[in-house]
């Protein structure tokens, strides 16, 4: 009954872009590529860039200034990477339960 489930695009890119500033290849206050450079790479489309970019700025990890670029403002990341690994388990689980739920009322 349990299903494989995979994060949504936006928190996997999110995820990685935080991993990525945890391990310096991206580097406190350096810009992040351009939303369409990213979703080229990610190979995603550009408002799922723009989603995790939102979730990361939200944590405080990155500022965006229009028409600039978005900046890493610190690399104390790991934390947030734990979170989120925790978020993601939880969703999983809440999805799971669904599915059960949803079982449980077919049998009925």
């Amino acid at each position: 009954m349990s299903k494989s489930l995979r994060l949504p695009k936006y928190q996997g890119v999110a995820r990685d872009i935080l991993q990525k500033i945890a391990d310096g290849t991206i580097a406190v206050g350096s810009r992040l590529p351009s939303g369409t450079q990213l979703a080229e790479q990610y190979g995603v489309a550009l408002p799922t860039i723009s989603h995790a970019i939102e979730v990361l700025r939200d944590m405080g990890i990155v500022d965006t200034r229009h028409g600039i670029g978005t900046f890493v403002l610190t690399a104390d990341v790991n934390e947030e990477l734990s979170l989120a690994a925790r978020v993601a388990r939880l969703e999983t689980q809440v999805a799971e339960l669904r599915d059960a739920l949803a079982s449980f009322k077919q049998v009925r």
